[in-house]
């Protein structure tokens, strides 16, 4: 009975491990995508700056083909 019982103990404590790893796999992934979404977001803002400043009379209609 005492080995069933350490073996029982002992894949609790790997399956806890394992849904912990899982969590820390998901947070990290969660925190990559959110940080290329970020740079892709700037990159745009980057973009969409240096377009006003080189052409400033085509910025309306840059954004109204972006709206459509």
């Amino acid at each position: 009975m005492r080995m069933v019982v350490m073996v029982l103990m002992v894949l609790m404590v790997v399956m806890v491990l394992m849904v912990l790893m899982l969590m820390v796999l998901m947070v990290l992934m969660v925190l990559m995508v959110l940080m290329v979404l970020m740079v892709m977001v700037l990159m745009v803002l980057m973009v969409l700056v240096v377009l006003m400043v080189l052409m400033p009379e085509r910025e309306t209609c840059l954004f109204s083909g972006r709206a459509a």
